[in-house]
C-alpha cells in the first residue's frame, strides 16, 4: 500500500514538476522583457546625456572653432537657439534652452527626430538638414519650401572641392544630415558622421562634451 501511494505521488510529480518549471519560465522572460525593454530605452538615452551645472550658449563652441552658419529653419519649441555651423570640416547643430532640465525634454526628442531613420537608413519624419545622396561627391543644403510636398525637397548643391554652388535639384533620395547627438546641460549637440556618406561615428560628438566642459 505504502509503495503504491509513493508510486502514484511519484507519478503526479513527473508531470507537475515540468510544468512549474514551464510557468517559471514564462515568467521570468515575461518579467525580463518589460525590465530590459525599459531599462535599455533608459540607458542607451543616459549615454548620450551628458550633467553639467553650466549654461551654454553658441559662444563657447565657437571659442573651440565652431563657424556659424545660419538658422536651423524647423521650430524648436522652447529653444532659445537653433543654429548650425561646421566644426573640424563636419556639420554641427545645436539647439540651446535656458535649462538642462529643458534640454532633456524637448531638446531630446528633437535630437531624436532628427537624427531618425527608417530600416532603409533614409530620414524619417520632418528634417531640417538634410543630406541627399543622388549625387556622389556632392553636399546638400536643404532649403525648406512650404508650397510644395514634403517628400520633394529643394537644395543647393555645393562642390566640396571648389565650394561652387550650382542650381538647385530635386532631392529624392534623403538622409539626414545629423546621424549622433550629445545634450550637455542645456545644450542639444547634432553631429554628422564621418566618412564619405557620414555613417562613421562623430569625432565632433565625442569630443565635444569633454571640450565644452574644459573651456
Amino acid at each position: 500500500m505504502f509503495s503504491r501511494s509513493i508510486s502514484a505521488r511519484w507519478l503526479n510529480l513527473r508531470w507537475i514538476l515540468p510544468a512549474i518549471a514551464v510557468f517559471a519560465l514564462a515568467a521570468a522572460a515575461c518579467g525580463t522583457d518589460d525590465g530590459s525593454s525599459g531599462g535599455s530605452a533608459s540607458e542607451d538615452t543616459s549615454r548620450f546625456v551628458i550633467e553639467s551645472t553650466t549654461v551654454f550658449s553658441s559662444a563657447e563652441l565657437k571659442s573651440l572653432g565652431w563657424k556659424e552658419q545660419k538658422d536651423l529653419l524647423l521650430e524648436y519649441p522652447e529653444s532659445i537657439e537653433a543654429k548650425w555651423g561646421f566644426l573640424n570640416t563636419k556639420e554641427v547643430g545645436i539647439l540651446v534652452y535656458p535649462s538642462a532640465d529643458l534640454a532633456k525634454v524637448h531638446g531630446l526628442q528633437a535630437a531624436q527626430e532628427q537624427t531618425a531613420t527608417g530600416e532603409d537608413g533614409k530620414a524619417t519624419g520632418e528634417i531640417d538638414r538634410i543630406s541627399c545622396r543622388d549625387a556622389q561627391g556632392q553636399s546638400a543644403v536643404k532649403q525648406l519650401d512650404s508650397s510644395r510636398d514634403s517628400d520633394i525637397i529643394h537644395i543647393g548643391f555645393k562642390s566640396e572641392a571648389s565650394q561652387e554652388t550650382f542650381e538647385p535639384r530635386v532631392c529624392s533620395n534623403k538622409f539626414p544630415t545629423y546621424t549622433e547627438f550629445r545634450i550637455i546641460g542645456n545644450m542639444v549637440i547634432l553631429c554628422e558622421g564621418e566618412g564619405r556618406s557620414g555613417d562613421q561615428p562623430s569625432k565632433n560628438c565625442k569630443d565635444l562634451p569633454g571640450q565644452l566642459q574644459g573651456s
